[in-house]
């Protein structure tokens, strides 16, 4: 569901030069409309997003914040076995590693006309609130697109481009071309991958999967002596991912990847834990503007988010897998 911040000020301190005031009465019936419909339409329960679902979001970060900094931590060395006598205890260090990324702001309008205003006032009805779940829905898509494929204008990473995650080719597609046991050797070592880079210390406990990956190991049995399709088999058997959490997320079909410097189009698979301390999206939420005037027949509602790329706290519980 999207969410919503109240406006502040007074319409009049938000009005551009040379616009005129919402003191009329068309103007009146305009400003009571919205307190009405802005909040009403974007606290209404919406299907969530595909970021919504599976990168958690933080909004505690200041909507008018240009670039979020982060300190990252990392400790070092390995606590051993002491006698108890004057000897030094094994150190562990803390490291500290600052991490800077974007914030942009996504925006919509909705606009109404005089006639409309005046149509609404002399039969008594409400001004149409599509158009403001119009904007409030472009918004988000908006926000998804940055969310898995970042924007370039605006300089900000996607998902599927960030360049801290772990990466790696499959060896095989996940395809007709390729056996259930090469397809069940590309999910094991796409699962093992951060756990064995890392000592174990990381885990992933979620699948992202393209629609036809997806679609494929899901209708396609494990081996001719068993009912169990791929998913279920697999799901069931590799310690760490369970066939509930793997996910269709239609955003990982030809998802742009930047390889050698230079940008290819490839089918990818996330294996991750979907966690905030692993991963998150900062995103305000939709910020409702004041109601402006912008012209003699005009008027306008002016919506907005804050939203930045996608930050990797511990980037190696994120395993990005090409070529699937």
């Amino acid at each position: 569901m999207a969410t919503i911040r109240q406006w502040g000020g007074t319409a009049e301190s938000a009005l551009p030069q040379g616009t005129s005031r919402l003191d009329s009465a068309e103007g009146v019936l305009f400003l009571r409309q919205a307190e009405v419909l802005v909040p009403r339409v974007l606290q209404q329960p919406k299907p969530a997003l595909n970021f919504e679902r599976y990168i958690p979001v933080d909004g505690s970060i200041a909507p008018w914040a240009n670039q979020i900094t982060e300190r990252v931590a990392d400790s070092y060395g390995a606590a051993g076995i002491i006698s108890g006598g004057e000897e030094s205890f094994p150190r562990i260090d803390v490291g500290l590693k600052e991490n800077t990324t974007r914030q942009a702001w996504v925006g919509a309008s909705a606009c109404y006309t005089l006639k409309e205003i005046q149509q609404a006032q002399a039969l008594g009805t409400e001004l149409n609130a599509r158009m403001i779940d119009a904007c409030r829905r472009a918004i988000m898509e908006k926000v998804n697109t940055i969310a898995f494929y970042g924007d370039a204008a605006a300089n900000l990473k996607g998902l599927v481009q960030t360049p801290n995650a772990l990466r790696s080719v499959a060896a095989n597609p996940i395809s007709s071309a390729s056996t259930a046991a090469q397809i069940e050797a590309v999910l094991n070592a796409g699962v093992n991958h951060a756990p064995n880079a890392t000592e174990q210390v990381e885990e992933t406990d979620t699948l992202l999967l393209p629609p036809a990956e997806f679609q494929y190991i899901s209708q396609t049995r494990s081996g001719t002596a068993t009912d169990a399709t791929i998913k279920d088999f697999w799901g069931g058997s590799n310690g760490y991912i369970a066939a509930p959490n793997i996910f269709l997320v239609r955003e990982l079909r030809n998802a742009q990847i930047l390889t050698g410097g230079a940008e290819t189009s490839s089918d990818v698979a996330i294996f991750y834990r979907r966690e905030e301390e692993v991963l998150m999206l900062p995103f305000s939420g939709i910020i409702p503007l004041p109601p402006l005037q912008t012209g003699p027949m005009s008027f306008e509602l002016p919506f907005y988010a804050a939203v930045g790329e996608v930050i990797l706290r511990r980037p190696r519980a994120v395993h990005i897998v090409q070529g699937v």
